[in-house]
């Protein structure tokens, strides 16, 4: 392998520069100071520095007269190039409202997840992540499998994203004999907006399920012809409960 460093002027003091083609269809302007046969360049870009391109992004380099070796240096936002995931690893943290059905009507639930695994291509990268979100009578706390993907590499694409796993929950409530989370799952969709720091903010919709099982008592009372509260003994109720809720979710992939 050759690398060919380029010892080239200031960009607004070269006649030239180099407009790279990009086959997402950017084109980046700006002077190229390094270069590895087969591998990759490094694009040095006015005010926003330097940026690397694989060989593979790139589908054509010519050069041009520089436009601005007249002008003095301004910011323009078109320069700056869209950094797309690369391996080997990613992390995503992730914060929701769950919308439910609750006992007075509906409800918004916030809840919070963190992701890590491996970045295999755009359409599979498989991950584990845990979370906490709260169910009465108290929290549960999720771990599972995911995979999520994107439709393509562009500035904006559609996300998809899929999970699985199991709880453990906690309920402090003293009526509770027992209460434990059981198989959880959660899918959804929604777009990705790329960065130039190879990262990408996800805004999301789905749907996700918690099994639950629980063992309390439940308060039982009447009033008496006279008015009197006249409290009965407390009734023992077992059994399965499925929360199911319609997510909006916020996502930060790095």
């Amino acid at each position: 392998m050759m690398v060919m460093p380029l010892h080239l002027h200031a960009q607004f003091q070269s006649q030239t520069e180099h407009v790279v083609l990009l086959k997402n269809g950017s084109v980046l302007r700006g002077n190229i100071v390094e270069q590895v046969v087969g591998s990759h360049i490094v694009l040095r870009i006015p005010i926003d520095g330097d940026f690397t391109f694989q060989q593979h992004e790139i589908q054509k380099i010519t050069v041009e007269a520089n436009r601005f070796r007249r002008f003095k240096p301004k910011y323009k936002k078109a320069f700056i190039p869209y950094q797309y995931p690369e391996g080997p690893m990613f992390s995503m943290i992730s914060g929701s409202i769950a919308f439910k059905n609750g006992e007075f009507g509906p409800e918004m639930v916030p809840n919070m997840q963190v992701e890590a695994g491996l970045h295999i291509n755009k359409w599979f990268n498989p991950g584990l992540g845990f979370g906490i979100s709260p169910y009465p009578p108290g929290n549960i706390f999720p771990i599972f499998l995911s995979n999520h993907g994107f439709l393509n590499y562009r500035p904006k694409s559609i996300y998809y994203h899929f999970q699985g796993g199991y709880g453990f929950a906690t309920a402090p409530d003293p009526e509770y004999f027992e209460y434990r989370a059981l198989w959880n799952i959660e899918a959804s969709v929604g777009i990705a907006i790329f960065s130039a720091k190879k990262s990408a903010w996800i805004l999301s919709v789905g749907y996700h399920a918690q099994q639950s099982f629980a063992d309390y008592n439940v308060e039982r009372f009447f009033f008496d012809p006279s008015g009197n509260w006249v409290e009965l003994e407390p009734a023992r109720i077992t059994g399965f409960r499925l929360y199911q809720n319609i997510i909006w979710k916020l996502s930060v992939r790095i």
